[in-house]
């Protein structure tokens, strides 16, 4: 008993130890990270591609960039990977103003042009990006708000940090506007709040109905304007004299790419006044404007000042991306399959997968279900286990099918469905509801701006009980195994069962993913296409394993050992 107790100390010890080393380590690099930031230590090259493309450019922006991911922003190891493969089929980065020279005097870009932005002025955006932008000599503009860069909180960039980026020639400086705000905003019950600040929104799940700052009249409790056409024009006007005078002060410079908050709206479902108040203002003081979020490509054609930009979802696949971008031109983009050995093993419909060692990535066309189904069968009362790692907004599905009988089980905005078949015989659909998801209000994603009536603010919450944000993943273990005429299902422990109309003989596994159609949330522009995350996809009898995509366990320790020491730089960065 003593020497146990002795063994536990020592292993204790050797965790504080290591952990110690570690927090050393986070220290460094987080110091390093800063230096970095600051001083620049590399200088962008012109690039030498030809330009000699007369048709377009493709933009694309992400709204922040953080060391490990989240809900809302990128992960820098994601970021380097989407990048990285653009690189590799030809991309080269252009700046604001070979853009300005395109529309204005026909000048070509390069074959395939990219304009790259981040958006918000975030430092942890600057900091995270810029390690991929030296590897691949990129060039990027990021977008500031003019008030945030005379903000103390050292989330914001300054005008001194803008300049330092700006001079090392990886990065140009666009504007937001000059601040971020909401006005005619209802809480859910329809109770009016009026015109808030985003400082001081500290619940976005308390605000249904809202607009933005530059893009409607002020309106009362009844949406009836409390500003006439003169007021509404001044008060826009100073908004954008005040953002000039802030970019400019200490020596600065008003940037000449603009992109407002929100997009989408302007030459769409703004108000006829209220849109050429800000048209005017906008051709008056900058050179470019990129109006909308949601699309990729702009021709010869495009209006300067009504520009397209993609702006990458956090949790989207790089496959993704590159099929809203290939559907959206001509331009040749090839979608990514990672390990070509393992993609051999699985016959791949109605979209496209991914394949890693522990991870099977498959994205679906626009309105499709993908579904990537193994090439060998396996032995009737195998065991099926993985993690299912979708967003909890869509349909994320194992079946097992020997050609008569089939099971299908599903994750489902937080339920678990359970549909069988016999030949063509269904049987009734079992839908169970999970164990909630634990999600924070600040993960949750504004995506409602719009125009509304008094009576639609009236009528409750868009977002219903079953809805959930749709940056919301899951994270659930599913295991499932056919024993004669029984279905047992494990997810996270918890034991289900169904019935089968007979016993499964010798059967094909089939992943499969597709998008949820909902209407509660009433979003402006609605994404169809859906990434189903499979990890550790393992097929086992007896204890054999058969098939498996789990790592080796040295493997998992590596992993294990690096998702601390990212936690700990985290915690540092973020602290500090």
């Amino acid at each position: 008993m003593a020497k146990n107790k002795e063994l536990n100390v020592k292993a204790k010890n050797r965790h504080k130890v290591i952990r110690t080393i570690l927090e050393v380590i986070a220290i460094i690099a987080a110091g390093f990270f800063v230096i970095k930031s600051v001083f620049f230590l590399y200088h962008y090259e012109e690039p030498k591609a030809a330009a000699n493309d007369a048709k377009g450019f493709v933009a694309i922006s992400y709204f922040g960039v953080d060391r490990s991911g989240s809900t809302k922003h990128i992960g820098r190891e994601q970021l380097n990977k989407q990048l990285s493969i653009l690189k590799e089929q030809g991309f080269t980065t252009i700046s604001q103003q070979q853009i300005i020279d395109f529309y204005n005097k026909g000048t070509p870009l390069p074959e395939k042009a990219l304009f790259l932005s981040f958006e918000d002025g975030r430092t942890d955006s600057s900091i995270f990006s810029q390690a991929t932008l030296e590897e691949l000599n990129f060039k990027a503009t990021m977008f500031t708000y003019a008030d945030n860069m005379q903000s103390k909180d050292n989330k914001f960039l300054t005008t001194k940090d803008i300049q330092a980026m700006v001079d090392s020639g990886y990065w140009e400086h666009g504007t937001n506007g000059n601040h971020l705000s909401y006005i005619n905003a209802y809480a859910p019950n329809g109770d009016y709040l009026g015109e808030i600040a985003e400082k001081n929104v500290t619940d976005k799940t308390k605000i249904e109905y809202y607009n933005h700052f530059l893009m409607d009249y002020l309106r009362d409790e009844y949406m009836i304007p409390k500003e006439t056409n003169e007021e509404m024009d001044i008060r826009l006007t100073n908004e954008y004299t005040k953002m000039k005078k802030l970019y400019t002060q200490d020596g600065g410079a008003l940037p000449k790419a603009y992109a407002i908050m929100h997009s989408n709206a302007m030459y769409n479902m703004m108000d006829d006044s209220v849109e050429k108040v800000n048209e005017r203002n906008i051709q008056h003081l900058f050179s470019l404007h990129f109006n909308t979020n949601h699309q990729s490509y702009n021709d010869a054609e495009q209006n300067i000042y009504n520009l397209n930009r993609l702006q990458i979802a956090p949790f989207w696949s790089t496959n993704h991306m590159l099929l809203k971008m290939k559907d959206e031109s001509d331009l040749d983009i090839k979608m990514v399959t990672g390990n070509k050995k393992l993609a051999n093993d699985w016959i791949v419909e109605q979209g496209y997968g991914e394949f890693t060692k522990q991870q099977i990535i498959l994205t679906s066309e626009a309105s499709k279900e993908v579904s990537a189904t193994l090439t060998k069968k396996w032995p009737a009362q195998s065991i099926v286990e993985a993690d299912f790692n979708g967003a909890i907004m869509g349909t994320q599905s194992m079946t097992l099918s020997d050609g008569v009988v089939k099971a299908k089980i599903s994750l489902q905005k937080n339920k678990l469905l359970i549909a069988t078949e016999n030949g063509y015989k269904k049987s009734q659909l079992q839908k169970i509801n999970l164990p909630e998801i634990d999600w924070k209000n600040e993960n949750y994603a504004f995506g409602k701006a719009t125009n509304y009536t008094y009576l639609e603010t009236q009528q409750g919450s868009r977002v219903n009980s079953e809805t959930y944000p749709n940056n919301i993943m899951n994270d659930r273990y599913v295991r499932v195994q056919a024993v004669k005429n029984k279905l047992l299902i494990t997810v996270d422990g918890k034991h289900y069962e169904a019935k089968l109309p007979k016993e499964l003989a010798d059967f094909a596994l089939t992943l499969s993913g597709e998008h949820l159609t909902s209407d509660s949330e009433k979003e402006q522009y609605t994404d169809t296409r859906y990434d189903a995350f499979f990890e550790d996809v393992i097929v086992s009898k007896n204890r054999e394993i058969l098939y498996s995509t789990r790592a080796s366990v040295a493997e998992r320790v590596r992993d294990s050992t690096k998702k601390q020491y990212d936690n700990v730089v985290d915690f540092f960065i973020q602290t500090f």
